[in-house]
Formats: structure tokens, sequence, C-alpha cells
């Protein structure tokens, strides 16, 4: 197993989530949590982060049963053969058709913003290279990419933090005008720009130290990823007007490009440039993760052998969509329902099921 050599200490589990986290949602996360909460939006985001603090918890707790054992050999211990690898067909396709939706939007921004007369499949094309090269690494190569990476998100806060200069705070007003009803739409929006956290369900047997730090790191993780985001809302709400944001669906990037220094005239860019690693972290986590998933059905100790043919089925189904933006739009809202499924539900189930059938992992671990 991967675990010789694989494992990965609290700090790149600190920056693997964060990274995993923080990707293709933070350029839309304003409108679409604006059009459910409007000026409330930024509450939205904090009870949000509140709602995934609670299923971090519910991982943690299912993992701690299963100290030794990563998602695939976990869920068939509590729910059986059969509807255990049921269940692990569903995360293997959730987790690749995640990887296929951000290589399909990420590749929609860039032909749009950026390079419009490159092919978006060539724009495909070396993203999912980047991330097959990486990611036939172990975890520990991904632990220490994505904690380098990670200094990059302090330049995405000081260009946002640029935006208050034009601030107008009125626009933040009233303050707890959208009803509960609205708030709780808000931060389903929210919670799935903030999926990624799942990946414990696949890691945490090869995190270094005690399972109590482990779930300290998450939280501390989650705080960050929380707290970034909760400022990219309120700083993008008190930019724009609530009739001016109602018409902008990446108001992130429309801010800064009004924004012009004596040296640098395309802010934007420089912003976008910085994004496409976060993106490509993202999905780079969901290769590695499906990537694991075939391994485990073939009996394999590695799972690089695999990454190129995940990839690749990731590169297809990008290739399928074609800049259909309303076919993109139906499966995007597809993905985001199996994630519902798959990283809130089903881990809630699976960790009831164990404690009422006793299911626990017995002394001495099982393989991974």
């Amino acid at each position: 197993m991967e675990k010789i050599g694989g494992e990965i200490t609290q700090q790149q589990l600190f920056f693997l989530i964060i990274q995993t986290q923080i990707g293709i949602g933070v350029l839309s996360l304003a409108f679409n949590v604006f059009t459910a909460a409007k000026q409330d939006a930024w509450i939205a985001m904090l009870i949000a982060g509140l709602m995934v603090q609670f299923s971090i918890m519910i991982i943690w707790l299912l993992c701690q049963r299963f100290p030794s054992s990563m998602l695939y050999s976990m869920v068939p211990q509590i729910s059986g053969k059969w509807i255990g690898n049921l269940l692990n067909c569903g995360y293997l396709v959730y987790f690749t058709m995640t990887a296929a939706l951000v290589l399909t939007l990420h590749s929609q921004i860039i032909s749009n913003w950026v390079l419009p007369e490159t092919p978006s499949w060539i724009i495909s094309l070396l993203m999912t290279g980047t991330g097959i090269y990486i990611c036939m690494g172990n975890l520990k190569v991904l632990g220490r990419f994505f904690s380098f990476v990670s200094l990059f998100l302090v330049v995405l806060f000081l260009l946002m933090t640029y935006g208050l200069k034009d601030a107008n705070f009125l626009y933040l007003l009233p303050v707890g005008e959208a009803g509960m009803v609205d708030l709780l739409k808000g931060a389903k929006e929210a919670v799935i720009s903030q999926l990624g956290f799942e990946m414990l369900l696949v890691v945490f047997p090869f995190v270094i130290g005690k399972s109590s730090k482990t779930l300290k790191t998450a939280s501390w993780a989650n705080l960050v990823v929380v707290l970034f985001y909760t400022y990219t809302i309120f700083v993008t709400l008190s930019y724009f007007s609530p009739e001016e944001l109602k018409f902008v669906p990446q108001p992130v990037i429309y801010m800064l490009k009004a924004f012009e220094f004596s040296v640098l005239s395309r802010v934007d860019l420089v912003f976008l440039s910085i994004w496409v690693v976060s993106v490509t972290t993202s999905f780079m986590i969901y290769l590695y993760m499906a990537s694991k998933g075939i391994a485990y059905f073939f009996k394999s100790s590695s799972h690089w052998k695999y990454v190129p043919w995940i990839g690749g089925l990731a590169f297809s189904i990008t290739l399928f969509l074609n800049g259909d933006e309303q076919l993109v739009s139906r499966f995007s809202t597809y993905v985001s329902q199996l994630g519902i499924l798959f990283v809130l539900i089903i881990p809630i189930l699976l960790l009831l099921s164990s404690y009422l059938f006793h299911k626990k992992e017995a002394m001495g671990g099982m393989s991974k």
C-alpha cells in the first residue's frame, strides 16, 4: 500500500483541505449566494461553515472507528460486500464527474476571459496533463505541492482587499432582512462551493499524528476557508450595488478588471493566473481519490497506473459537454446533488449503521 512513504503531516493535511475547498467556486460564489440570500449572503456563508464543520465531525467520527481503513475498504466493512461495492462505485463516479466538472468550468472561464481564440479542448488538455503528472506521485508529493502553492492565496486576498477602496458599505444594509428559508438556500449554495473536505475519507489513515489532532487540523482549515469566502462575499457585496450584482455572474473578475495600476493594467489576469493554480489542485485531489478507488477494485497497491485513465475519462466528458452552457449547467447541478448525497448524507448513514450494528475495526487494523 501507499502507506509506506505516503504519509502526510498535519500541516500538509491543513493545506490539502484548504486548496481542495478553495477552487472553481470562488469566482461565482458571491453571485450564487446573493441570488438566494441577498445582502445577508455573508451570514449564509457563516451558516454554511457551521454545516461543513458538522459534516467534518461526522466524517471524523466515522474514520475514527476505522482508523487504518480508507473510504473504499471502510464502506464494505459497514454495509457488506455488495452494498459496499455499490456505494464505492458511486463514490468513484462522483469523484470522476467532479474532476470533469472542474475541468469543464476551468476551460470555460479561461476561454472567455483570457484565451478566447484558443480551442477549449487545448486548455482542458493542458490542465489534464498537469494534473496527471502531479497525481502520479504519492500523497506526500501532493501534500508538499499544495503547501507550496497555498502561498498564492495571500495574493488573492490582497487583490480583493484593494476593492474596499471603492466600497459602499450601505450596500450591505439592511442586515437580517432575508428570512431563514432564504438564508438556508444561500447556505446550500455556499456548502456546494466548499465541497472538498470529503478527501478526509480517503487520506485519514495516511495522516501522521493522533486522530484528535487531525480533527483540529481539519477544523482550522475549514475556518480559514469560511473566513476567506466570507471576506470575498463581503468585499463583493460592498463593491456592487444589489441591482448590479443581479447581472454579474462572476463578480470578482468584473471587480478586478476595473482596477489598474501604473505598472499593471490587467489585474484580473493576475488573479486568474493564481486562481488557475487553486483550480488545478482541486482537479488533482479528485483525480487522486478516483484513482485510489480503481486501485482498490483491482486490488492494486499502487494508484498511479490508473491516474491517466481517470484523467482521460474526465477529459472525454469535457469534450462531450463541448462548451454547451445549458448542458454544462445541468451537469453542474447533477454533480452538486451527488455531492450533497455522497458527502453529507451517506457518511451520516454509514456512521449510524456502524453504531447500530456495532461495526468497528478490530484491534491491529486492516489492510488499507
